[in-house]
């Protein structure tokens, strides 16, 4: 049996989560297109790959117009990949953790 994620077949909560959590995730459900689109951003106009955590705290420093914390915008890394909006080039060292990690950069529009 597949499991569903919070937002498959239009659900975003469970019947039975209290409604303090239905109300938090129809928020995050209608910020979500809003952290991809500042995210993206911050790879765009990026000059060198960056890596999740890097293009996190950029985004959360002020360069884009949506608040939000790090691990919410650095989890929107993986969603841009899967929309190909950017693709991962590599791997260095973060800047951010000092772990060797992935680096990612917007995919050109040609």
């Amino acid at each position: 049996m597949e499991q569903l994620t919070l937002f498959d077949d239009e659900r975003i909560s469970r019947k039975k989560d209290p409604q303090t959590s239905k109300q938090a995730a129809r928020e995050m459900h209608t910020k979500l297109p809003k952290t991809q689109q500042a995210l993206f951003a911050v790879f765009s106009r990026s000059v060198s790959a960056l890596t999740a955590n890097e293009a996190a705290e950029i985004a959360v420093k002020g360069l884009t117009d949506v608040r939000a914390n790090v691990e919410t915008f650095r989890k929107r890394t993986h969603e841009l990949v899967r929309k190909g909006l950017i693709r991962e080039c590599g791997t260095r060292c973060c800047l951010i953790t000092g772990k060797n990690v992935a680096q990612y950069r917007a995919c050109d529009e040609t």
